[in-house]
């Protein structure tokens, strides 16, 4: 005889079966993250996150965007459709209602009235020199989303990197190709780019993916806009690049110092992941009095002397980012040796990790930049440039893990006038650094030369770092007091002091050294 099965325990067993949830390990300095809000737009990627055979599908759509049949939105074929789902391609028009690719919309008309909860795919091709400006607002569970794709919406995605790279861009000329993605190119007036490719302004919750965008003054700006994510957009030679206007110091009078990538003015909750940034002039990507951003998986290059770039990411005045795995090369001996990965002028509380700058510095620079995090990060010099620079006063700053290899210095201590700015009085102070190499170059900390030299750099302290195959330890050039190298290994280093200018050679290390291992060293 058959048993009767207990109803209410069989719908316990269908209902509540816990979930398995994966735990990360805590990262040393995580507290930065665990500190933005949990509204925070979520970012990471998880590698490990495909299906359970192991393989993902190629082509699958985004989570957020999957139809299933129960839904008002489904699938037919390949075609994705549905009440909230609309195409464009540049054969569209606003008459169109935008349903298929048949009926598609005109890029500007999609972009002035998409509302809250539309996905726009939008098919690759040339858009020319089209200027286009988002014209509402999402919300915190329907944003906006404009999706690039090359043939089947979906079919493009960007998996821990861009899906252009800096070595398929320069062998097609310098030039985009169309049919990989929608493409914007401004129209320039006597080489020199003008107004925006993509605007976003006072408008919320806005997801771009998968565009390039070439030759604007900005190819992607926002302003006064929270909650928008920016993700796989390939971004190249913004500003201005007459080669009348350009001098060793990146023009004359400034004129061609412009341009900019990605340029995001006080935002809420940015998210910026897998983008490329190619030749823009005055910067790569920037970040100007905004809080509580992601950044990861960038990339930022220039090998251009008529603009070369000047800040390749930079963070101004924003707290409360954390910025992961960004690469930026400056590519040959350009005249500008550039700002690489840079935290300016009242930015502090931030994490940056994991990050490649070669041939360009890891900079901190104004007194109001301090309780930064820089942990993991590799410089690699190039062209007698890569260092880590402390300047005009940053402070209370630590550094865990970071290498220093090749180029002039490891760490510069400096001060100048910058922005008009000649108040500050000293080059860096309480900055620890911990755990550091700094390897295969002139000298292994620099009270540095540059413009203000009477001001000086104090209680910075070295824990636990390396010193190997320098020419002098330290290179005195500025004023120094109480600064402290503690159980660090100091080998094959030739001297313990020099300098840039020989007239210098007054000057001293006030430097407490305590615990320290010398191997084949001279002092």
């Amino acid at each position: 005889m058959v048993k009767s099965i207990d109803l209410c325990y069989l719908f316990c067993l269908l209902f509540f079966t816990p979930f398995l949830s994966c735990t990360s390990d805590v990262d040393l300095f995580s507290e930065i993250e665990e500190n933005q809000e949990t509204t925070t737009i979520e970012v990471s990627e998880d590698e490990d996150a495909e299906s359970e055979n192991g393989e993902a599908e190629e082509n699958q759509v985004p989570e957020d965007n999957q139809l299933s049949e129960d839904d008002e939105n489904g699938e037919v074929g390949s075609a994705i459709f549905g009440e909230h789902i609309f195409y464009v391609t540049t054969e569209g028009s606003s008459s169109n209602d935008g349903k298929t690719e048949e009926t598609s919309w005109s890029i500007d008309y999609a972009f002035s009235n998409a509302q809250a909860g539309n996905i726009i795919y939008v098919k690759a091709g040339n858009y020319g020199g089209i200027s286009l400006k988002v014209g509402n607002s999402g919300n915190s569970g329907n944003p906006i989303q404009f999706i690039g794709y090359r043939t089947t919406a979906g079919d493009t995605q960007s998996k821990g990197e861009p899906t252009v790279t800096f070595e398929e861009y320069k062998d097609n000329g310098d030039a985009y190709d169309s049919s990989k993605m929608p493409t914007l190119i401004g129209e320039r007036v006597n080489d020199i780019g003008l107004g925006q490719g993509i605007h976003i302004i006072d408008v919320d919750y806005i997801e771009i993916m998968n565009f390039q965008i070439s030759r604007y003054e900005q190819n992607v700006l926002v302003q006064y806009a929270d909650y928008v994510k920016l993700d796989n957009m390939i971004l190249s030679d913004s500003g201005d690049f007459n080669p009348d206007n350009t001098d060793a110091n990146g023009g004359a009078n400034g004129r061609n110092n412009t341009g900019e990538g990605i340029a995001a003015y006080f935002t809420e909750y940015i998210s910026v992941g897998n983008c490329l940034s190619i030749n823009d002039g005055m910067r790569g990507i920037m970040i100007s009095d905004s809080n509580n951003g992601q950044h990861f998986n960038s990339k930022v290059y220039s090998d251009n002397n008529i603009n070369s770039c000047d800040y390749y990411y930079l963070l101004y005045n924003s707290d409360n980012h954390v910025v992961d795995n960004i690469y930026i090369e400056r590519v040959g001996e350009l005249r500008h040796e550039g700002h690489g990965l840079c935290l300016k002028d009242g930015s502090s509380n931030n994490l940056i990790k994991n990050s490649y700058i070669k041939a360009t510095m890891l900079e901190l620079s104004f007194d109001n930049v301090h309780d930064n995090v820089i942990q993991d990060c590799y410089v690699e010099g190039g062209f007698n440039e890569g260092e880590i620079r402390v300047a005009n006063g940053a402070h209370d700053n630590k550094f865990y893990r970071n290498t220093v290899v090749g180029g002039e210095g490891g760490v510069t201590f400096c001060d100048w006038v910058d922005g008009g700015n000649d108040g500050i009085t000293n080059a860096g102070f309480n900055n620890q650094f911990i755990d550091c190499t700094f390897s295969d170059m002139d000298f292994g900390v620099g009270f540095y030369f540059f413009d203000q030299f009477e001001s000086e750099a104090y209680d910075n302290t070295f824990v636990n770092c390396n010193f190997k195959n320098l020419n002098h330890l330290f290179e005195v050039d500025r004023p120094n007091r109480a600064n402290v190298l503690r159980d660090c290994t100091i080998e094959n280093v030739s001297s313990l002091i020099g300098f840039y200018y020989p007239s210098n050679d007054y000057r001293t290390a006030d430097v407490i050294l305590e615990g320290n291992t010398y191997i084949n060293t001279s002092f």
